[in-house]
């Protein structure tokens, strides 16, 4: 969570926003799905609110109030999520996204667990 909090503090420095959203994979079987085979990650939405000049605390407990509430619904498909809240499309917008990985030799998913670029 420091490290999200640090990134958050980074995006907000650049925007001046002090209302983010960033996305995070999350993997887990849904309630039920023990017989279901397949690559079952989705998307979590983390929106995180904080003063206009927050202190390193301020964002890591606005990171961690917003990490525990998404974790704690991420059995809701984000499809279902982005539907319910309609967002204004905005194509100025930056999507952003974080995904941490482990230090080389950390134990890497079979395969290498490689990042394949997308064009």
């Amino acid at each position: 969570m420091v490290l999200l909090a640090a990134f958050v503090g980074l995006l907000h420095r650049y925007t001046g926003d002090t209302d983010l959203i960033v996305g995070t994979p999350s993997s887990g079987r849904p309630p039920g799905g023990d017989d279901v085979v397949g690559y079952l990650v989705t998307m979590l939405a983390l929106r995180v609110r904080f003063d206009a000049d927050p202190t390193g605390d301020d964002l890591l407990s606005a990171v961690r109030e917003a990490s525990l509430d998404a974790f704690a619904h991420r059995d809701t498909p984000f499809l279902d999520v982005v539907r319910a809240v309609a967002p204004r499309r905005c194509p100025a917008c930056t999507r952003c996204s974080v995904r941490l990985r482990g230090a080389p030799g950390a134990g890497h998913p079979p395969g290498g667990g490689h990042d394949v670029p997308v064009p």
